[in-house]
């Protein structure tokens, strides 16, 4: 196990995650006064999550930005790593701190899925847009929902992104998923909001990654302000 790994689950460090409505809140540490707010990136396999948070991570500066950290399973892997953003705020006399995950893409990595899932606060889901990975992208938006309702959550209760990755490829000699149908499969009642990107580019990264941590935090300020009477203020 990575060294770092147990630390958002080990109530000895900090307090613990209060419920509200039946939707997880983020984890108050009293000794540091901050607030950790968990985003994960899921999708389908070779879909781009580990493109995309290698980009941020690469992006953000040393004095933000933690060690990235990775899981490796056979084929596979988790990636994560904590960051301060400096522009999003505080909640309270507490600073807002971000951990973005990503999940293994392969099936048989379920139950990981399900334990990074664990006190999830804001999702991007990241697709594919190659035609050929159609029933990938269903079928992992599907695991999703499914893993999310075994925690007790429903996916309309938190903060989801979509991101149609691999955009770069139209007018290739690839068949990729006109961005139509892909809101047909995924989000046919434009409930969540969604990006084109090309992660390996870069373009579109910093849009989606912008749009969760501010829904997400939003998120967080808002819940906590009916429970603990905190309001997100100005950094």
């Amino acid at each position: 196990m990575v060294k770092g790994w147990k630390s958002r689950y080990d109530s000895g460090s900090l307090s613990g995650q209060q419920c509200h409505r039946n939707v997880w809140m983020a984890i108050i540490s009293f000794r540091s006064d901050e607030i950790h707010c968990k985003i994960v990136y899921y999708g389908p396999g070779r879909g781009g999550k580990t493109t995309n948070l290698i980009a941020i991570h690469k992006a953000l500066g040393d004095q933000v930005r933690g060690e990235l950290l990775s899981i490796d399973t056979s084929g596979d892997r988790t990636l994560f790593f904590d960051f301060l953003p400096m522009d999003l705020g505080s909640i309270g006399k507490f600073r807002i701190k971000i951990s973005l995950y990503t999940v293994p893409g392969q099936v048989r990595y379920n139950d990981t899925r399900k334990l990074v899932l664990k006190g999830v606060d804001g999702i991007v889901f990241v697709a594919d847009s190659l035609e050929a990975r159609k029933h990938n992208n269903v079928e992992s938006f599907q695991n999703l929902q499914e893993n999310l309702k075994e925690l007790g959550k429903n996916i309309q209760s938190l903060p989801v992104v979509l991101q149609y990755n691999k955009r770069d490829l139209a007018g290739s000699k690839v068949a990729i998923i006109p961005l139509e149908e892909m809101d047909k499969e995924l989000n046919p009642q434009n409930y969540f909001p969604s990006f084109s990107a090309s992660a390996l580019k870069g373009d579109g990264v910093r849009e989606t990654f912008k749009k969760v941590c501010m829904m997400t935090v939003v998120d967080v300020s808002t819940r906590l302000l009916k429970d603990k009477g905190m309001s997100l203020t100005g950094s």
